[in-house]
């Protein structure tokens, strides 16, 4: 993709008289056949990095780089010296033409770009490349696109641009996966989760620490129809013999099939590897701050962005409840652990304990360091906010002087005052009398909502789950304040809002109208429940505020193992403290994902669930109960890029950067759960000696 307002330098290639013919030895049909070949071919086989594979396995590429990085990649513009001096080389471009109607290539406008692929190892360098651009079709041959590379290559090393990498493909059939949900009932789930052990042990005894992920999933490709296949996610860079270890699971599928007495072809699901990753949503040091201006009043409420004192970034307040302790009563809010741990500051001592017990219970006792103190906004929102609110401000001054000189012209011509003038001369100082107020607002943050009451710390839970949750009891002012007896608290957005009800799956409307009304949506939160395959959800969050998407099929497997360096901060530990996941075998747990999409032109399209910074959203239904709570994000690098406008200081605006995400979530009932566990008095025995803790609504 190019970025928005910036054109690469584009040159008209030859037009050829006919299409080429079939070569000698005509290639498969479709794009799944001609995949399938090349997965199968020696050329793929042996020791491999997985990017080296994936680029030897799609037959739509061709690239004089080493190790191309995997699509998407992102494109810039070249830098202006370069630029003259391509522009300026007649003679290159007509070998490039010459070189193409040699090999009988017949593509777009060929162009030079540097291209880059965001958070990957290696793609943050900006390469320079020549990319020429075909259209397809099925029985059109691409065995001459490696020969007119490399006579591209020559010449352009021939006329001093040795650093541009050359590369020939077709856009709309490059290896770009999307990843969409399957209903729970489909008869796959049930045949893929009955030898999904087996492929989980396969896939263990030849990655052991470097898998990531494991899931059945509806996959969609370019120009191809769409297929189920178990994806398999490892850490980019990633060696194996890859054509041996898919010849293994097929086995282990086929044998499934053969189990359950299916006539359907195993080979009816796929295996894909791809690079991609879990990790828990933390609060990024790296990513712009989120403007609020326009919306600053209104917080603090449900997905406002919080932080913990000592850190820049932040998260999500998930929403606001009561926390009921024997005789005491707590008000407070629900978030993620690991967004309120103490500080990168804190003592060791205190981080570590943070980690394996998170904050205990104990009325009365003195702060053991773990409770961390949580203010509105983070920090770097309050900087992003206020540059933005300025600019505004300027924008809407500037309005109000056009409007102004606009009137006195007409005065000065004699001509009747113009009603619409006033009104945007009145429009432009009412915004800027809002915005100041923002700004006095946004002055007084960060105001100190309250401290860490109780929390779960790295765990997880008896039933294998992770856990990640954290209630802040809030200070006796804020309650006080009109926060708390707010008739907006806890307030859900509106049918309209981010178009949340606008993408709902056809099926689950049918099925449900009485539940899935875009005219009756549920005005506030109204109760728990749980996390339900198949069903609809959405949250609001810090980052990528309201977002909507059903609950998979099938859990997702994370692998929990490796090294604290590989991990991410990922290890996990039980109540007693012990450290999960390290051991021998690999540990691994599932966990429900939420996947969004909207319908596309052809096919339906993958979107955004959740980024970073919307950690401890929660997961709410269609009926207003909180069935969840969000903690973490799967992302396949291999999928479309997302690109998103931030505000922070220092720059007016910048382009981030990330790739589609899923949303791996805990179900209520394990919160609440753990919630108990943890707010239950005992004796110095352990044994109970009241009831324990429940969190209510407000």
């Amino acid at each position: 993709m190019s970025l928005p307002g910036r054109r690469p330098i584009l040159f008209e290639p030859p037009k050829l008289a006919t299409r080429p013919g079939s070569p000698t030895k005509a290639p498969p049909g479709s794009a799944t056949k001609r995949r399938r070949y090349l997965r199968e071919s020696d050329d793929s086989s042996g020791e491999l990095p997985l990017e080296k594979f994936l680029y030897r396995t799609d037959p739509y590429r061709s690239s004089s780089a080493e190790t191309p990085l995997p699509y998407p990649l992102n494109f810039h513009p070249l830098d202006p010296t370069l630029v003259g001096r391509l522009r300026g080389d007649n003679q290159l471009h007509t070998k490039i033409r010459s070189i193409l109607a040699e090999f009988e290539i017949e593509s777009k406008p060929y162009e030079f770009q540097y291209q880059s692929k965001p958070n990957y190892p290696g793609g943050e360098e900006r390469i320079a490349v020549l990319r020429v651009l075909v259209d397809v079709e099925d029985h059109v041959s691409t065995s001459n696109w490696s020969k007119a590379r490399r006579a591209l290559s020559q010449t352009l090393h021939d006329r001093g641009f040795d650093s541009i990498t050359v590369e020939i493909l077709d856009p709309a059939r490059i290896n770009v996966v999307t990843l969409l949900p399957i209903a729970p009932d489909h008869p796959v789930v049930a045949l893929y989760e009955s030898f999904r052990e087996q492929l989980i042990n396969e896939v263990t005894r030849s990655l052991g620490k470097y898998w990531t992920t494991l899931c059945l999933f509806s996959l969609h490709r370019p120009s191809q129809e769409p297929t189920f296949a178990v994806v398999i996610s490892v850490r980019p860079g990633t060696v194996c013999d890859w054509p041996i270890l898919r010849s293994k699971l097929q086995s282990i599928i086929f044998h499934g099939f053969e189990a359950k007495k299916i006539s359907t072809p195993s080979s009816s699901i796929e295996i894909d590897f791809s690079p991609g990753n879990w990790s828990t949503l933390e609060p990024s040091t790296d990513r712009p701050g989120k403007s609020f201006a326009g919306d600053v009043l209104k917080h603090p409420k449900l997905g406002s962005s919080i932080g913990v004192s000592g850190e820049q970034g932040g998260g999500t307040l998930g929403g606001f409840f009561r926390l009921r302790c024997g005789s005491n009563m707590h008000r407070g809010f629900l978030t993620n652990y690991h967004l309120v741990a103490p500080p990168k500051s804190a003592p060791h001592i205190v981080k570590e304990l943070a980690t394996l017990e998170g904050t205990r219970y104990r009325p009365g006792q003195a702060d053991d360091g773990t409770k961390s103190s949580v203010h509105y906004f983070a920090i770097k929102d309050i900087q992003a906010s206020m540059i933005h609110c300025d600019k505004l401000i300027s924008g809407h001054a500037t309005a109000q002087k056009d409007a102004e000189a606009a009137i006195l012209q007409r005065a000065e011509y004699g001509l009747e005052p113009k009603g619409a003038l006033d009104e945007r001369k009145a429009r432009a100082v009412e915004s800027q009398r809002g915005l100041e107020l923002e700004k006095e607002k946004l002055q007084q943050l960060p105001i100190t909502l309250g401290k860490v009451l109780v929390s779960s710390g790295r765990a997880w839970s008896v039933h294998k789950r992770i856990l990640d949750w954290a209630f802040v009891a809030m200070d006796a002012n804020q309650v006080n304040r009109d926060t708390w007896s707010s008739p907006g608290l806890n307030q859900l957005p509106r049918a309209d809002a981010g178009g949340l009800y606008r993408n709902l799956p056809e099926d689950l409307v049918k099925s449900s109208p009485e539940i899935y009304n875009p005219g009756n949506p549920p005005m506030s939160i109204n109760g728990f429940s749980r996390l339900e395959k198949g069903k609809w959800y959405f949250k609001v969050g810090r980052t990528t505020d309201i977002t909507a998407g059903i609950c998979h099929g099938t859990k997702i497997v994370l692998n929990i193992s490796g090294t604290e360096e590989l991990n991410s901060g990922r290890t996990r530990y039980d109540e007693s403290g012990k450290c999960l996941g390290l051991s021998k075998p690999v540990g691994f747990i599932e966990e429900y994902l939420i996947v969004s999409s909207k319908p596309g032109q052809d096919a339906a399209q993958q979107r955004d669930f959740c980024d970073s910074g919307d950690s401890g959203a929660l997961i709410i239904n269609a009926v207003g109960e909180v069935a969840g709570l969000l903690f973490a994000r799967y992302s396949g690098q291999t999928g479309h890029l997302v690109q998103q406008e931030g505000w922070y200081p220092g720059h007016l605006k910048q382009q981030d950067e990330w790739y589609y995400g899923a949303g791996i979530a805990t179900t209520m009932p394990d919160v609440l759960e753990s919630i108990a566990m943890r707010t239950t008095p005992r004796d110095a025995s352990g044994k109970p000696t009241g009831p324990p803790g429940q969190l209510l609504l407000p």
